[in-house]
């Protein structure tokens, strides 16, 4: 379980998003926010272990990103809802940043090149591995 909560550590992290767009339908006004979904792996180095993973990302406030992180350790489903800021580097999207897990500091560093979301990261308990999880275009555009 301990290594489960180390997930959303490595999970603190994501990509630049578009902005919030305002559309009317049926007089009402709703907000429909331009997400993405990218699937993938993760891993555990200090344990050896690994497992599906699913981010679902959408724009947040001041430039941060919004995410949820689902998956499996250990046959065991996780869910996180974070956090964090997205800047433009060369070519890519860079991340970084930290987040407290069960009192435990996690530091991460990623990158979004096209379609693909890389990180890595290290807790203060010595928790340290990489995700890369490929986006998922979506079937329908409206």
């Amino acid at each position: 379980m301990a290594s489960t909560k180390l997930l959303a550590g490595l999970m603190v992290l994501s990509f630049g998003l578009s902005s919030v767009n305002a559309t009317a339908e049926d007089g009402k006004k709703e907000e429909a926010v331009k997400q993405k979904t990218f699937v993938g792996t993760w891993n555990n180095r200090k344990y050896n272990s690994s497992g599906s993973l699913k981010c679902v990302a959408r724009p947040g406030k001041d430039g941060n990103v919004l995410a949820t992180f689902t998956g499996t350790f250990k046959g065991d489903p996780f869910k996180y809802d974070v956090e964090f800021l997205a800047k433009p580097g060369r070519n890519q999207t860079d991340l970084s940043g930290k987040a407290t897990i069960s009192g435990h500091i996690y530091k991460w560093t990623g990158s979004l090149i096209g379609g693909r979301l890389r990180g890595r990261y290290l807790g203060t308990n010595g928790y340290n591995g990489e995700f890369v999880l490929n986006e998922i275009k979506s079937k329908s555009r409206r």
